[in-house]
């Protein structure tokens, strides 16, 4: 247990480093959520992004859709630890800050239970190894975070639950777990709003709980039980307005929509205006073409087997937004048969003692199923292991409980074989911790490639070194003078390959201004020109298409090496003023101009 405990604890902080010291490699961090929190930053200010200027249609879109909508708390906090620490440095830590909470939580419900506090903990800090755990850590993917924020919530019921039942009833409501609870769902609901059915499902989960101590105790359900119950949720429900409603009035102000940019539809009436969710999370194209036309109970259970039997596996835990996998074996050899081991053992005590000889214990594992079940039923995409690592605040408490029972057996054979089965789960979650993190936090760059240091030196260089290019390692000279020079940088609208590139213009944060350049502005030679004066502008990414007339002046051989073409991706142009004579005798020669690269495809 110590080794396990050891292990689990110290690649949480090597986690820290490589968060600390290197860019967020992630593709979708790169693409909108970095670039969010660089735009309230130049402001200083957590703002709606709105350009003074026309952005043109395409960026509109793109602006309201992934920069303002959807919940913004997690970009939020790592907005205001930058602002406190006063550099970039702590942007991918947010993921890190929330991974304890779900590893308390765990233990918490394990304790709750009854469980012993070794194995409690020993499966609270399993959590730590997940494989989406592990690779989203160095991150600004929110889908870790949403996971430790759902095991907090469950944790904070379960122990609503458990006042009820222990008191059968006659007590006053647990304002102990207001708190936790209220502010819980409040985290999560502002940073995805999955949080939204979690708070329903934990707040009839409380009601439930309270019915059945009731029903125990003798009594029968009268308006007092009702007293006790509804000050307590008015108060749960208040708490999680005020921690994370914020975002929801906010859309509403702006769009009309609290849920921006998802429609909702009531009885086939929009209620709000906006797209379908499938469409917004992009679910056909999110969808692996070998499961696109599977039944959802394959998708399941092909992405539970971590894609083994399809030779997916560990390439399937090596990535933040792996597809074929994520949860680990760790849910499948541990979560899943200990899950089906407790309800049979829950199902089996409900029946032959009835409600009121059943153990606290067995009903509380079943209201956290109750949470837990209809939110895996309900959430989008639930094959995909990032939506639904929450999972493992079930499995793991499940497993603990299993753990407890085999040890407390008086036979020999049940005690050896929870200690054989916990030594296995062991060693496999830390193998596959051991790989997802060497691809997490050892990489230079985007997608690799795997560093394998020999000594300690190389391994600490491996953790906090990386390609000053991250995201495209072949950028050319003026590219990367673009990346460096501190000022305002503009960029048309970039297609799905491109989308990194906006947050290696945000990075450091504050350091340059990303102007959002439209197809309309770059082929009117006067609006364009106005544009750079008014926002000095200094260099301008074109991205995906052919120059547009407003930016042919800039690409014209007077203009000698100040451009550069990379082909399939962009041109780079700096469209600053001209040099002076002096100044142009140091640019390079013609022989020395950069030469349109072949890498990339």
């Amino acid at each position: 247990m110590a080794i396990f405990a050891a292990f689990g604890v110290g690649l949480y902080a090597l986690s820290w480093v490589a968060a600390w010291s290197k860019p967020d490699l992630s593709w979708d961090g790169n693409a909108y959520h970095i670039p969010t929190i660089n735009l309230w930053y130049g402001r200083g200010y957590i703002h709606w992004i709105q350009p003074v200027y026309d952005e043109g249609a395409s960026w509109r879109y793109v602006i309201n859709d992934l920069f303002n909508g959807y919940p913004k708390g997690f970009e939020a906090l790592a907005f205001l630890l930058c602002r406190a620490f006063g550099c970039s440095n702590p942007v991918n830590t947010c993921n890190l800050i929330f991974l304890p909470l779900g590893v308390l939580s765990i233990t918490a419900m394990a304790e709750c239970l009854r469980v012993s506090r070794p194995i409690a903990w020993v499966c609270g800090l399993a959590f730590l190894l997940v494989p989406v755990n592990v690779s989203q850590g160095p991150t600004t993917y929110v889908d870790s975070a949403l996971g430790s924020c759902i095991a907090t919530a469950c944790a904070a019921t379960l122990h609503a639950c458990s006042h009820y039942l222990r008191m059968r009833g006659r007590a006053t409501a647990p304002w102990k777990t207001l708190v936790p609870l209220g502010a819980s769902l409040g985290l999560a609901i502002g940073i995805k709003a999955t949080g939204l059915p979690l708070s329903l499902l934990c707040i009839t989960a409380v009601v439930f709980g309270s019915v059945v101590a009731t029903l125990r105790s003798g009594d029968t359900l009268r308006l007092s039980t009702a007293h006790r119950v509804l000050p307590y949720l008015i108060g749960v429900v208040a708490m999680t307005l005020v921690v994370g409603g914020y975002w929801y009035v906010r859309d509403y102000i702006y769009m009309k929509n609290p849920l921006y940019p998802v429609e909702l539809r009531v009885a086939g009436h929009v209620v709000f205006p906006g797209r379908p969710l499938n469409e917004v999370i992009a679910e056909e194209n999110n969808t692996p073409a070998l499961m696109a036309h599977w039944p959802d109970w394959k998708r399941v259970g092909y992405t539970w087997l971590q894609g083994i039997h399809a030779d997916g596996w560990p390439r399937s835990i090596r990535y933040y937004d792996e597809r074929e996998g994520g949860l680990g074996f760790l849910w499948l050899l541990a979560g899943v048969p200990a899950v089906v081991l407790c309800v049979l053992d829950s199902g089996r005590s409900l029946v032959r003692r009835g409600l009121r000889g059943t153990d606290d214990a067995n009903l509380l594992f079943l209201l956290l199923l109750c949470v837990v079940g209809p939110l895996f039923v309900s959430a989008p995409m639930h094959w995909w292991a990032r939506y639904t690592v929450w999972l493992h605040a079930a499995g793991l408490v499940a497993l603990s409980l299993t753990l407890e029972a085999f040890r407390s057996s008086a036979r020999l054979w049940p005690r050896l074989s929870a200690a054989v089965w916990a030594i296995v789960i062991g060693a496999v979650a830390m193998g596959e911790a051991s790989y997802t993190f060497a691809w997490a936090a050892m990489t230079p760059h985007f997608v690799g490639p795997l560093r394998n240091p020999t000594s300690l030196r190389e391994f600490f260089a491996a953790l906090t070194d990386y390609d000053r290019m991250y995201m495209f390692p072949f950028i050319q000279p003026i590219g990367q003078a673009a990346l460096s020079h501190p000022g305002a940088v503009a960029i048309n609208m970039p297609g799905p390959r491109l989308g990194g590139l906006m947050g290696m213009i945000s990075m450091p944060l504050g350091a340059r201004k990303i102007v959002f350049l439209s197809e309309e502005v770059a082929a009117d030679p006067v609006r364009f020109r106005q544009l750079r004066e008014e926002q000095k502008i200094r260099y301008v990414f074109w991205c995906d298409k052919p120059i547009l007339p407003g930016l042919a002046e800039f690409t014209s051989n007077e203009r000698g090496p100040r451009w550069e073409y990379q082909p399939d991706y962009w041109y780079v142009l700096d469209v600053g003023p001209m040099p002076s004579a002096a100044d142009a005798n140091e640019l390079p020669a013609d022989d020395d101009a950069p030469r349109a690269s072949s890498q990339g495809n």
